[in-house]
């Protein structure tokens, strides 16, 4: 969505699909439409709200660490790559 420039489109109709439904990926896809939409404060918070839905859904990780990256919280991004990774490799901490 981002590269067709409807930005604005996706944050409407991802924020009405997880209104209505607890579909993970329909919860972390609007969080990162909202960064895309420089929404990053509630982004973060929608991130949150998938994490609570399903904390073992790597991609919840991978994409909010790329948005940490892109507001040069490498910190935090790097956190997040590290909790993808271990869940991809099954590693407990």
């Amino acid at each position: 969505f981002s590269k067709a420039g409807k930005i604005k489109d996706a944050v409407q109709i991802l924020s009405k699909a997880a209104e209505i439904n607890s579909y993970t990926p329909a919860h972390y896809y609007y969080a990162y439409a909202l960064a895309k939409n420089r929404q990053l404060k509630e982004s973060l918070s929608a991130f949150d709200n998938a994490i609570l839905l399903n904390p073992y859904e790597t991609s919840i990780y991978i994409l909010r660490a790329e948005v940490y990256e892109d507001n040069k919280m490498l910190k935090e991004a790097l956190s997040d790559y590290k909790k993808a990774i271990k869940l991809i490799l099954k590693i407990k901490n």
